[in-house]
């Protein structure tokens, strides 16, 4: 038995707050192999189950947050994985299911886990996380509905933080024209650092009008926000462009005429990196560690404690945000 530090969401009587608790392994779920966690972080899907009333995760209280994992092997029963393997979780019901890794250890099926690959240490795996995955299968998405690069336009929508950041970072990588919008032009010079071409702010980028079509300005576009930024998206892109759907920070919603699906052939596109197959997880990451490895990762991590969690959850759902949150359990 080792007692752990874990960061909690608790109800009291329908409103939710946090604190940091001590907790005994011999108390988390049965599972195939119980991890240390070295590294967790704050992500899009963190700021979703955490919200009140949330349909998104089981109403069970006390609740450890913490959708991804990076950690090392301390028990296990599979013989797919020894003592000392440092190992990857991302999803699949961590953090949702069963305490994540916002706690300093877990226990899991080993189905939810990936090796860490080589090319990659714990700290970068962290530093993408679930957001990574979810935009390397975004662009995996657009480059499957044959649009090419040749400088062609992409937008995303979210850039400063989060699965926005590495959209962008990738599809330049890939060689198109990325244009981002953020809520936060303080934030411009790192945005385009990380590869945007250009940078609009919400009101230069949102159209409020009763138009169905807007000019079509972009091939493809990949959103993190939802409202006003998707359905203003969804009326700027051009015949048979791609739009995959990645994130709800701002709105769990957006509203839109289907004209615009019908006269100009869009495809709305889901992106779950959570509940994927772990080969489409495997493939996403092995890229993410290989043709599309960012070269400067170290500069969009920003180490937190467990004690600056909710902090940081704040300040991520008023989109305030630049770069990477990723929590150190060894500080």
């Amino acid at each position: 038995m080792s007692t752990f530090r874990s960061f909690v969401i608790k109800d009291n009587n329908g409103k939710l707050f946090s604190d940091v608790v001590l907790e005994n392994t011999e108390n988390l779920p049965k599972g195939d192999v119980l991890v240390k966690v070295m590294y967790s972080t704050i992500n899009s899907y963190d700021i979703l189950f955490s919200r009140e009333n949330t349909p998104f995760r089981k109403p069970t209280f006390p609740y450890t947050p913490g959708v991804d994992a990076a950690g090392v092997v301390i028990e296990s029963s599979s013989p797919h994985y020894r003592e000392g393997d440092e190992v990857l979780i991302f999803g699949n019901g961590l953090g949702q299911s069963v305490p994540g890794g916002f706690g300093q250890f877990v226990r899991v099926p080993e189905s939810w886990i990936v090796n860490l690959p080589t090319g990659l240490t714990m700290l970068d795996a962290m530093t993408l996380g679930s957001d990574g995955i979810a935009a390397a299968i975004a662009v995996m998405e657009i480059m499957a509905a044959g649009i090419q690069s040749n400088s062609k336009d992409i937008i995303v929508g979210g850039s400063s933080y989060g699965i926005g950041v590495f959209a962008v970072n990738i599809l330049k990588m890939c060689g198109y024209n990325v244009t981002a919008v953020t809520a936060h032009l303080e934030y411009e010079e790192f945005i385009r650092e990380i590869g945007a071409d250009k940078v609009l702010s919400f009101d230069k980028f949102i159209d409020k009008s009763d138009n169905h079509l807007l000019e079509d300005k972009y091939v493809a576009g990949i959103d993190t926000l939802g409202g006003d930024i998707l359905s203003t998206m969804v009326r700027s892109v051009k015949g048979g462009a791609t739009i995959a759907v990645c994130g709800a920070v701002l709105s769990e919603s957006f509203s839109s005429s289907l004209l615009p699906l019908i006269l100009r052939g869009i495809n709305l596109v889901g992106i779950d990196s959570l509940k994927c197959s772990q080969s489409l997880k495997r493939e996403a990451l092995y890229k993410l560690a290989g043709d599309w490895y960012m070269k400067n990762i170290s500069f969009m991590c920003n180490e937190i404690s467990i004690f600056e969690i909710q902090e940081y959850l704040t300040k991520m759902s008023d989109n305030a945000l630049k770069g990477r949150i990723v929590i150190n359990h060894e500080v």
